[in-house]
């Protein structure tokens, strides 16, 4: 049965979590909101929630934010699951971080959560970002849950996954692939000197204005977050664009 249940936390530890099952693909009704100041951090539908007895605890890496209040809303079969939210400095897990059986350790992968697409890859001040798709809450492909997850290195082979660079909002927006450079030129007028701002690119996925195009959006503290304008991420590329600039019979 249904229902919803809510509950505001202050962040006074590093790690927002979230008690998981393994669902193993199956499909869930469980949706989760946070608000962060009472404004949306993220909002995903399908999470495979447990209300009692977790396979596994999910994360938000709130660092940045601590002493900042945050509400939590599940609304699902398993909305009790909120008595299990809370905010901790390390995520509770019968394995060591990144030591779990079975888990591959020559190539990266996220503590937790579906991955895919590698987008907006890019060395910067001494550190390689790898941004990529991820699915927080639940195993499997994301579609208007894509969240772009973030994880730096010195050297390619040791990483450090850092917050959520981008979140989607149900119903509001979502981020799938896309790319990254950095404006040396500075075009946007962002950047300052020797701190040159980073642009993305994302296809906005389904769940935002004019779905499936193209949206920017510029980093100004070296990719660690960015600013989302919506004058810049959901305007319609120009007939010309979509027509193919370039192409034989066009200038």
């Amino acid at each position: 049965m249904s229902e919803r249940r809510k509950r505001t936390l202050i962040v006074d530890h590093r790690y927002l979590v979230f008690p998981r099952w393994r669902d193993a693909g199956a499909p869930t009704s469980d949706a989760v909101s946070v608000t962060l100041d009472g404004e949306p951090y993220i909002a995903v539908g399908g999470a495979a929630l447990a209300p009692r007895e977790p396979d596994f605890y999910t994360f938000l890496d709130l660092d940045p934010v601590r002493g900042h209040e945050v509400t939590v809303e599940i609304e699902g079969e398993n909305a009790e699951a909120i008595d299990l939210v809370r905010t901790v400095d390390r995520i509770p897990s019968a394995y060591a971080p990144y030591r779990e059986p079975e888990r591959p350790l020559v190539h990266f992968s996220p503590l937790r959560g579906w991955l895919n697409d590698p987008s907006g890859l890019l060395y910067l001040d001494g550190q390689w970002h790898l941004y990529y798709a991820n699915n927080r809450f639940a195993n499997r492909m994301a579609g208007p849950d894509n969240a772009w997850a973030h994880a730096v290195s010195p050297d390619l082979v040791h990483w450090r996954e850092v917050p959520l660079f981008l979140c989607p909002i149900r119903g509001q927006r979502s981020f799938w692939t896309g790319g990254a450079a950095l404006d040396v030129a500075n075009t946007t007028g962002e950047g300052k000197p020797g701190k040159p701002a980073v642009v993305f690119s994302a296809n906005n996925g389904s769940d935002a204005p004019n779905a499936f195009t193209q949206c920017v959006f510029v980093s100004t503290d070296g990719g660690a977050s960015c600013t989302l304008d919506p004058r810049k991420m959901y305007v319609p590329l120009p007939a010309e664009a979509i027509a193919g600039v370039g192409a034989p019979g066009t200038r």
